[in-house]
């Protein structure tokens, strides 16, 4: 029933009613906007005769609201677009999909975010794609990027990057960026070059960072807005898509530039000199035309060793909001299958057979720090999805070899299997009265902790003794106070153990040799303590109360 209220002017008069039709809620779950309308009086009707004809109208009205043949005046650009992206968000619409689409409305909704739907014109949107095609849009800042051979000249003056950062006043990770021919500012360029005793001309070459946005981008945001105006118009709540009116800035194709033959040759003679996991990533990189998040996310269940193919049918993808996450492939067409040369499959055995000796090896130094912290009074190794799987398999496996356990293993594999081993955990059954050791690589936040707690005491009667880990990573937790290991002790009552701390790891790679270079060079560790000071828990410490609970 729609809604009816009086206005009245200053003397009391009637002059207008004012009609509300409610909307519900929408698929966010928050209540929508109702729909409103305006109807005004005549001076020379009766307040009863204006009434009667209020009601006739709001009934109409509503009528035409609930077929949706009408529009909410008052209803505006961003407020739906808002309403739109919601509700593609709620159908399944891919996760970065929908960050991209709220990157586009930071340029759109100041434009015409205050503009209502009933109001848009052609015109409007050609003033936006005019003005986003002017210089000046991509506000950037000048940048300076090295012309000569800044890593010799240290060298031949036996000066290290961390004590020309400290004579400099920049961070350490700005004279590594130097040193490598990346950007700086022209200021932090300037102050390297005065702690070298060099004239910042000679060294230094100055850039403009400012760039016009592309077409491409513009027709992004033009797709944008004409899919939100083609939902308005499904609606009812414009006549047509403005869109469709609008003129588009010209795109002109790039030409493609391949690899010729002779240079992915020479790419494939210097990959032998790398280690086989980058050889192996490459190979597929260049034979596949694969996206990067299909490559990373292909897993040995796609490999099909006996027909010579690999099937794309998992997407790595990350985003600020959610981190890095596993995704279907972006269309449907994208799930395919690529044949590969027999070199490339044999490659693939090889890294198959290296990963599962890494694996073995990594099992080895889980299973004598669980052995060392929980001693081999327990029954189940559990590993939360998805890494846990393969790491509480491992470790089982060495258990077995150390000690002459025989440990069972569990895991979580997040999807649920309704035929064979049925249900959302692999592997042995947990039952009342299991001691359970969980099994992770690191632990960051506690998030994965949030997910596997519930399910493991959910099983029956357990008892958790502890948390396993390879690496205590050392920084705050979700709390900003104590570690993330620290927090999960605390708020689950069990130990929580680690490997190795990255203060470990730190102390023994600094300026020494790992496979022939070194990792943690004065550079780094400045960078590494820099990082620590703001967001650690003690880098030069042992492993804490965490580690030894």
């Amino acid at each position: 029933m729609a809604n009816i209220q009086e206005r009245r002017d200053k003397t009391g008069k009637l002059i207008s009613y004012s009609i509300r039709v409610h909307r519900g809620r929408g698929a966010d779950g928050k209540q929508l906007k109702p729909w409103t309308a305006t109807f005004d009086v005549s001076p020379t009707w009766t307040e009863k005769s204006a009434r009667k004809k209020a009601e006739a109208f709001a009934a109409t009205f509503e009528k035409e609201c609930r077929e949706g043949v009408t529009t909410n005046s008052r209803l505006k650009f961003e407020e739906y677009c808002e309403y739109v992206l919601s509700m593609k968000e709620q159908r399944g619409a891919k996760h970065t999909t929908i960050v991209r689409y709220k990157e586009l409305t930071q340029r759109i909704y100041p434009a015409i975010g205050h503009i209502k739907l009933k109001d848009l014109r052609a015109d409007h949107l050609n003033s936006l794609y005019t003005a986003l095609a002017k210089p000046g849009v991509c506000k950037g800042r000048p940048r300076a990027s090295a012309k000569i051979d800044l890593a010799s000249l240290l060298k031949a003056q036996h000066m290290t990057r961390a004590g020309i950062a400290k004579q400099a006043g920049v961070p350490v990770n700005t004279v590594s960026a130097a040193v490598k021919g990346q950007e700086v500012s022209p200021d932090a360029a300037r102050a390297i070059a005065e702690a070298l005793g060099i004239d910042f001309s000679k060294a230094f070459a100055g850039k403009d960072e400012a760039r016009l946005l592309s077409p491409k981008t513009i027709l992004e945001l033009h797709r944008l807005i004409s899919t939100v105006l083609d939902q308005a118009e499904k609606e009812g709540q414009v006549p047509f898509n403005v869109a469709a009116k609008a003129t588009l800035p010209k795109i002109t194709k790039k030409e493609v530039n391949y690899f010729q033959p002779d240079q992915i040759a020479a790419i494939r003679d210097a990959l032998r000199q790398e280690p086989l996991k980058w050889e192996t990533l490459t190979h597929l990189f260049l034979l596949t035309g694969a996206r990067r998040g299909e490559i990373l996310g292909l897993k040995w269940r796609a490999v099909d060793f006996d027909a010579n193919r690999i099937h794309i049918c998992n997407n790595v993808q990350y985003t600020p909001d959610r981190g890095i996450y596993e995704d279907t492939p972006k269309t449907a067409a994208s799930n395919r299958f690529i044949s590969l040369p027999a070199e490339t499959m044999q490659l693939l055995r090889r890294y198959r057979t290296w990963q599962s000796a890494e694996r073995l090896r990594l099992g080895e130094y889980y299973a004598k720090a669980i052995h060392e912290h929980y001693g081999d009074d327990f029954d189940v190794l559990f590993g939360p999805a998805y890494k846990g799987i393969p790491l509480s398999v491992a470790t089982t496996i060495a258990f077995s070899k150390l000690y002459g356990r025989e440990i069972r293993y569990c895991s979580n594999r997040k999807e649920v299997k309704d035929h064979g081993d049925t249900g959302i955990l692999l592997g042995s059954r947990i039952k009342d009265g299991d001691r359970i050791v969980i099994i992770e690589d690191v632990t960051t936040s506690g998030k994965s902790i949030e997910e596997t707690h519930p399910i493991v005491k959910g099983q029956g009667d357990v008892e958790i003794l502890g948390l396993m880990v390879s690496l205590n990573r050392m920084e705050k937790g979700l709390g900003g106070e104590m570690s993330a290991l620290d927090e999960v002790r605390c708020k689950y009552g069990f130990a929580a153990n680690a490997i190795v701390t990255m203060g470990e790891v730190v102390e023994h790679l600094y300026n020494r040799p790992c496979q022939g270079k070194v990792v943690i060079d004065d550079a780094i560790k400045a960078a590494i303590d820099a990082y620590y000071e703001q967001y650690g828990c003690g880098l030069r410490a042992a492993c804490g109360a965490a580690d030894h609970a």
